[in-house]
């Protein structure tokens, strides 16, 4: 089938190609011209049928491509526009949220640099002779100047000042009101002046106006806050605790810790001022009174801080103490002194009102070695030494001092070491002791050595009408404490932390305490003793010479300690020095430090009984037969392992008991239940 291109042009080429041809068939050229001819026609159809291959080609991909065209507006384009459509005929509550608007993009903020880290320091003192004679408070030293703590004077020239009446009065006269008693003054960093005062058992920090007319804001201090320093351009006040520097940022109520006084080789509570630097340096006065002149020696001490450094930094030990006296920061800054490889920091424990409170406080921290209180050494004045050590707290010294060069156990009065072991182990160290006794006269005695309890109610039961046994300190509460304390082990069993009250033995004891006074009596021991009034008298012995005093009170006196049911009635009461925690990070370096308290030469100066054989034999060589007689007594003598929180919970279950409304065994078997249940919050 033609194509209608075809049926339109062919038709007519050929006709006149055909009519050419005719006219022209005659010639030679013509013939040649009419074969060249003939042949163009059919060359020139090839052409149109390749011309029309392609048309049609081209034809069919238009139509194609029409209908893919159709494909895709129906099925993807049109939908999306309807749905435009849709949106943009909505309605809009706010016609320019409408326009797409593309949001600015947000700058990127640039990194805020990590803050530099202030480097960890280290403190060093330097001391120097400031004088001898009088307690320095102020003054100017080496060019160190120490302000009046009673007085100042701010930058403008007004000065302020604590009268001898504890009144504030500026320089022109005029006083200023401050709630409480003013104790110091102090310079803020900012410029201001503040006042510290106590009003009932509270310490405060009064900061006045500018004017200084009044007070404009007040802080509370911490109550063992003892001395207080200027500010600096840093810390808007100081304080020292005896054990730690502190210094207290503006517009902040944290104390930040400076730094540990015997750390840095300074014994804090002899410190009677300080001023601060503003390069991390402190001056400070200290004072230590000498007992052969009877002065003070003086000296100007300059703490300087250096930064860290890992590779020479020693290793500390801290020693937790409830009553950090002078003495013993003397003996923590000599042994700091003497060492290249370990501090010890004092660290201060305040114990809670509640005896039981504390002694799980203090278990608390020994089992956490993450807490800056974590005690490598303990300080045993007030602390229950059997208690913490059947606990499972402390440390056994036997292998420490069997192993030393120089001491051992035949160092030691023997009876020191016994009254200190707990369940035949030794957990802390005695550097001393008194002895508690009782006197009586012969007529009644006899040549008894010690007493029970049967005893003495055999001997007071024939006591005239108005006559008692004891002082006029000896009344229940004292007397318990000390019976108590030497019959403990009786009742207490340490190694497996069980208790045994609820018995004869110890309704035994209820009764005789009923015996004695409740309240103190309003007499002289020595007169009613003269007027055959008063039986015994009940004395604590301090030297051997002491004896002779307590005795001269009875023609023939004899000395037999409090009655007990069986055993030694006088009362070794010791004086505990340190123990090791089993915690300790390093053992050995805390033996050390300890051991310097047992030897004879730093027993030499001692004012009760030494615990080192060598000096208790030197101590009462000097009293002749009062030293024989008191070995005699000591011998006799058993320790006092006084728990105060036993001794609370036996006090608190035996009151009915003491008013006559319950028995004896009912008050036993209060106080065994209530000893049990501690003893049982022991175990780990």
């Amino acid at each position: 089938m033609k194509s209608d291109y075809e049926s339109k042009h062919s038709e007519p080429a050929k006709r006149k190609a055909n009519s050419a041809g005719n006219s022209r068939s005659g010639s030679s050229h013509a013939a040649v011209n009419q074969t060249s001819r003939s042949a163009r026609p059919s060359q020139g159809k090839k052409q149109r049928k390749g011309s029309g291959a392609v048309i049609s080609i081209a034809l069919f991909l238009i139509i194609a491509s029409l209908i893919v065209l159709g494909v895709v507006w129906f099925v993807i384009l049109k939908p999306g526009l309807s749905q435009q459509g849709s949106d943009q005929t909505a309605p809009v509550s706010n016609p320019e949220s409408a326009v797409a608007v593309s949001p600015t993009p947000e700058p990127t903020p640039e990194p805020t640099p990590e803050p530099t880290p202030e480097p960890e320091l280290t403190y060093s003192s330097v001391s120097k002779a400031a004088g001898s004679g009088e307690y320095l408070t102020d003054g100017v030293f080496e060019g160190v100047t120490f302000r009046n703590p009673f007085a100042l004077t701010l930058s403008d020239g007004r000065s302020l000042s604590i009268s001898d009446d504890k009144t504030l009065i500026l320089n022109d006269g005029s006083t200023v009101p401050c709630d409480g008693t003013p104790g110091g003054l102090v310079l803020l960093g900012n410029g201001r002046a503040a006042v510290i005062s106590w009003n009932e058992n509270t310490q405060k920090l009064h900061i006045l106006r500018e004017d200084l007319s009044a007070v404009e804001e007040t802080i509370s201090l911490p109550s063992y806050a003892l001395c207080f320093a200027d500010g600096n351009s840093r810390y808007l006040y100081f304080y020292s605790t005896g054990t730690d520097l502190y210094g207290v940022e503006e517009g902040s109520s944290e104390p930040i810790l400076i730094l540990n006084w015997t750390a840095a080789d300074v014994s804090g509570s002899r410190i009677s001022n300080i001023t601060a630097g503003n390069d991390n340096t402190f001056y400070c006065l200290s004072n230590a009174w000498q007992d052969d002149s009877f002065t003070y020696s003086s000296s100007l001490i300059t703490v300087n801080a250096t930064p860290k450094d890992p590779s020479a930094q020693k290793k500390e030990l801290i020693l937790l103490s409830v009553n950090p006296v002078e003495e013993l920061q003397d003996a923590i800054v000599s042994f700091n002194k003497s060492q290249d490889e370990t501090v010890i920091a004092l660290k201060t424990f305040d114990p809670s009102d509640d005896d039981i409170e504390t002694v799980h406080a203090l278990l608390k921290l020994a089992g956490n070695s993450e807490d800056n209180l974590c005690p490598d050494i303990l300080d045993l004045t007030g602390m229950p030494y059997e208690t913490l050590a059947a606990a499972g707290m402390l440390e056994d010294l036997y292998p420490f001092l069997d192993a030393d060069k120089e001491l051992s156990r035949t160092s030691f009065v023997p009876q020191v070491l016994s009254a200190m072991e707990v369940s035949g182990k030794l957990y802390g160290t005695s550097s001393g002791f008194t002895l508690g006794t009782v006197v009586g006269p012969a007529r009644l005695l006899g040549n008894m050595k010690s007493w029970t309890l049967r005893d003495f109610s055999n001997i007071t039961s024939t006591m005239g009408e108005g006559t008692y046994a004891f002082g006029a300190f000896d009344t229940q509460s004292n007397v318990l404490y000390d019976l108590l304390g030497i019959q403990l082990n009786r009742f207490v069993d340490w190694e497996k932390l069980t208790c045994s009250f609820d018995n004869a033995d110890f309704a035994s004891v209820l009764e005789f305490i009923r015996k004695l006074p409740a309240d103190y009596l309003d007499t002289v021991d020595t007169e009613q003793i003269e007027k055959k009034i008063q039986l015994f008298l009940r004395t604590t012995l301090y030297a051997a010479e002491d004896l002779q005093v307590a005795g001269s009170s009875f023609a023939n006196p004899v000395y037999v300690g409090l009655p007990v049911i069986e055993g030694n009635g006088n009362v070794l009461n010791l004086q505990k020095n340190y123990a090791v925690t089993s915690s300790c990070a390093d053992k050995e370096a805390a033996w050390q430090f300890i051991r310097s308290s047992l030897t004879a030469d730093a027993q030499s100066k001692s004012w009760v009984f030494p615990s080192n054989a060598d000096a208790f034999d030197a101590y009462i060589a000097p009293a002749g037969e009062s030293a024989s007689l008191l070995r005699e007594v000591l011998s006799n003598s058993s320790g006092n392992s006084a728990d105060s929180a036993i001794y609370s919970l036996v006090l608190d279950n035996i009151e009915g008991f003491l008013k006559g409304s319950e028995s004896s065994s009912t008050a036993a078997s209060k106080v065994q239940s209530a000893v049990s249940d501690y003893l049982s919050s022991l175990k780990q």
